[in-house]
This record gives C-alpha cells, sequence and structure tokens, in this order.
C-alpha cells in the first residue's frame, strides 16, 4: 500500500515538473520576446516619433540647463545628410528646406541666411568631436526639442511634417507590442492624449505618449481623432512656367571658396527679388564632369531662396543624379 502511495506521489511530481518545464518553454517561446530590458542609464533620443538611441556614435550632451549637445557626425547621419564641415576653415554649414546656416566654432555666432546671430551657448569639442547646440538650431532645422529629465528622453519633432493625435475613452496601458502580455511601457488615464505613429493595425494602434515612450494602445480605446500639424512639402516639381533667372554655371568660378559661394548667393538673391523674377535655373550644359562644388552651391542656394519665396531649378542635368538634385531643387527643367 505505502509502494503505490509512493508511486502516485512521484507520478504527481513528476507532472508537476513537467509542466512547470511546459510554462517556462511557453514564457521563453511567447511571451518573453515581448518584453524588453530598460536601462535607466542610457538617454533614449526620439527623433520624428523612432528610436534612435542605438544609432548615437557619441552620447548626447544634456547641459543643467537643458540645452542639448549632438556630435558632428550624429547630426549629419541623423538629421542633415548635407551638413558640410571645412577643416581647413574650421567652419561647418548646415542646411534645411527653408535655411542655411554657416557656422565658425571657434566663434560664438552663426550666419542664418544673411543675417549674423550670436550663439548664447558655444560649440564645444570633447575627445576630438565637435558637439553643436542642437537646441540653438531649432530655427535652423525648424524643429522642436523636448528634454524630458526624469526620463532621461530627448525628444526632436519636425515641425515640417505631418502630426495626428487622438485621446484615450479609458484609463490604457501602452504596450511594448501588439498583446496584453507584452510589457506596459507608460500608464495612461482617460482624457489624455498620444500622438499616432501608425494607424494600419486592426486592434492596435502605434503611438508615442507626452513622456516619449513608444507602443502600442488597443484602438477601441481611442477617441477623437484630430490632426495638430499638416505636412509641408517644400519640393514640387510641377509642369508650371517661371520667368528664371538663368545662370550657366561654367561661367561662375572660384565655388570651392565658401566665402565667394556666399557672396555670390547673396548677390544672386537681391537680383532676384529686384528683377522680381521667380528664381534661379542653373544650366549644367557646359559642365562635363561632376564636382562637388555645383552641388554644394545648390545646396546651399535653394534654401535661402525659399525663404524670400523664390525657387531653385536645374537645366541639362546630364551629370547628376536626378532623384539626388529633387531631394534639393524645387524644379527640373527640360524633362
Amino acid at each position: 500500500m505505502k509502494k503505490i502511495k509512493k508511486k502516485k506521489n512521484k507520478q504527481k511530481r513528476n507532472v508537476i515538473v513537467v509542466l512547470i518545464m511546459l510554462m517556462v518553454l511557453v514564457f521563453i517561446f511567447w511571451i518573453a520576446p515581448n518584453y524588453k530590458r530598460e536601462d535607466n542609464k542610457q538617454l533614449t533620443f526620439i527623433l520624428n516619433n523612432e528610436d534612435l538611441s542605438k544609432k548615437i556614435e557619441k552620447a548626447i550632451i544634456v547641459e543643467d540647463n537643458n540645452v542639448v549637445y549632438m556630435g558632428i557626425n550624429d547630426i549629419k547621419e541623423l538629421l542633415d545628410a548635407n551638413l558640410f564641415y571645412n577643416k581647413d576653415d574650421r567652419q561647418i554649414i548646415t542646411t534645411s528646406n527653408m535655411h542655411t546656416c554657416y557656422i565658425k566654432p571657434l566663434e560664438a555666432k552663426i550666419e542664418l541666411n544673411g543675417v549674423t546671430l550670436e550663439l548664447t551657448n558655444p560649440i564645444k569639442e570633447k575627445e576630438g568631436t565637435l558637439y553643436l547646440p542642437i537646441s540653438e538650431l531649432k530655427t535652423v532645422y525648424n524643429i522642436e526639442i523636448t528634454y524630458i529629465k526624469n526620463e532621461n528622453t530627448v525628444i526632436i519633432e519636425n515641425l515640417d511634417k505631418e502630426k495626428n493625435k487622438a485621446n484615450l475613452s479609458k484609463n490604457t496601458k501602452v504596450k511594448w507590442k501588439e498583446t496584453i502580455f507584452s510589457k506596459t511601457v507608460d500608464k495612461l488615464k482617460k482624457g489624455d492624449s498620444v500622438t499616432i505613429i501608425e494607424n494600419s493595425g486592426n486592434k492596435w494602434v502605434k503611438v508615442i505618449t507626452d513622456n516619449g515612450k513608444i507602443g502600442f494602445v488597443k484602438r477601441k480605446n481611442l477617441t477623437n481623432y484630430y490632426n495638430v500639424r499638416q505636412s509641408m512639402d517644400l519640393n514640387n516639381n510641377t509642369s508650371e512656367n517661371y520667368n528664371w533667372k538663368e545662370v550657366k554655371l561654367a561661367d561662375i568660378t572660384n565655388l570651392d571658396s565658401i566665402e565667394y559661394r556666399k557672396m555670390w548667393i547673396e548677390n544672386a538673391v537681391q537680383d532676384i527679388i529686384t528683377n522680381e523674377e521667380d528664381g534661379i535655373c542653373i544650366n549644367f550644359e557646359n559642365i562635363k564632369n561632376y564636382e562637388e562644388k555645383y552641388l554644394r552651391l545648390l545646396i546651399e542656394l535653394a534654401p535661402r531662396l525659399r525663404e524670400v519665396g523664390k525657387k531653385t531649378a536645374v537645366k541639362n542635368n546630364k551629370i547628376i543624379n536626378t532623384q539626388k538634385i529633387l531631394q534639393i531643387v524645387d524644379k527640373i527643367e527640360g524633362e
């Protein structure tokens, strides 16, 4: 009798062990992937509703007055692919849709669309890397920067991009992945708002909270969808006829010089305004080989013209990739 009882107890233990192992396996293969490890020491960097913390090459610096500094290479990689740094004369040129900005790291000033402005916070150099006070370049890039101290999170938002929001109809947990078994990344109350990142799912909507937490909420918990900002598509290759000031690029010399390009651009802007022309059309007709200096002129010219309501076009574009040019100018003539 005792042997039978022991045998039954052993079988129960074996069943329990098997059930525990199965539960562990279920957790490992099904539930565990829906969780993430938190690193409270690392700063979180959100750019246009995307967590790019792992793409930052040099650590972002946030000073006591909440001034945010970014390394020059990170700005080039994430914010301005056309950023140019001339090491010989220690000058930085950075551009956006409507701004051309010249920065001299050794001087506490910038030249923005022909106007010289003082920098409140100087450019820093640390371990051979230049750090720009990105907080002071908000106007250059038309961005909004928020530092959430208790979350150790920097959020940069491009104000040219569309933004849609919605309110919560009930208290809601924001999940890291599209399942109730996933880790909760934030807790929201009824009436709180979230920014919509992606709204294509069936049951879940990808959002970002005011705390900079990216995750998913159930669609049924969202109400009162509303648009905060429309997208500003400034590059428009229309078929309209314009009154251009046509310039043959081969006639322009000394384009390797930053100071010469600045002078040429400012003179061209004033001529166009005086003559009431619609913009400049750069003619590549006599250019046989691609040179970086020609592209630099277009990069620095186009934003400066847009700022005064004028356009930039190219003609006979045989040596530069059309898609690349369309990311810079407003129109390609002759196509």
